[in-house]
């Protein structure tokens, strides 16, 4: 039998209540489980994948090269067509304070035959956002800025206007009115 130091005001042990008293431990201290211990095992390895996911997720969306889109530019060049999308968003001064794109415009280029076109795209135009869903396609810049997309707005609204043209975006230039 051992015996284990505690505190006790109990008169059965400790007759004048002060002080600290040794109380006999009638019962051997309790062992886990075999479903304890697997218990304990899943927790603990739960609890391991989430810091791990975590850690991954917080990496990935504050790198550095999260924030670039590609440019490709070179390989538009290859093909003769440069696609470039230029972007107006309303910026710090603006009254609604959003990341809206205000105006949203295709330019295509052919180097071999000197030729230029401009689409204007509507910004009210009704697409499907990758995995967000149906909204209007200037929301795409405002969802890629929140969500942590790769290249951030200007990523998903690229990516977007190319899914629903059919025409590679090979880069952007964002302007701020």
């Amino acid at each position: 039998m051992s015996t284990t130091p505690i505190y006790t005001r109990y008169n059965r042990f400790n007759a004048d209540g002060g002080g600290l008293h040794q109380i006999p431990s009638l019962q051997p201290p309790p062992k886990p489980t075999r479903g304890q211990y697997a218990l304990e095992i899943a927790l603990f390895a739960t609890s391991g994948l989430i810091i791990l996911f975590a850690a991954i997720a917080l990496y990935t969306s504050y790198s550095p090269a999260h924030k670039i889109v590609p440019n490709t530019v070179a390989d538009g060049l290859k093909h003769d067509r440069v696609n470039i999308l230029l972007i107006g968003i309303g910026g710090e001064n603006h009254p609604t304070h959003d990341k809206l794109a205000d105006s949203i415009m295709l330019i295509s280029l052919k180097p071999s035959t000197r030729q230029a076109a401009v689409m204007s795209i509507p910004r009210d135009l009704w697409v499907p956002i990758s995995s967000h869903g149906t909204h209007r396609i200037n929301y795409a810049h405002e969802i890629g800025e929140q969500s942590g997309y790769p290249g951030e707005g200007p990523g998903l609204l690229c990516d977007t206007v190319s899914r629903v043209f059919g025409q590679p975006v090979n880069a952007f230039v964002r302007v701020r009115f």
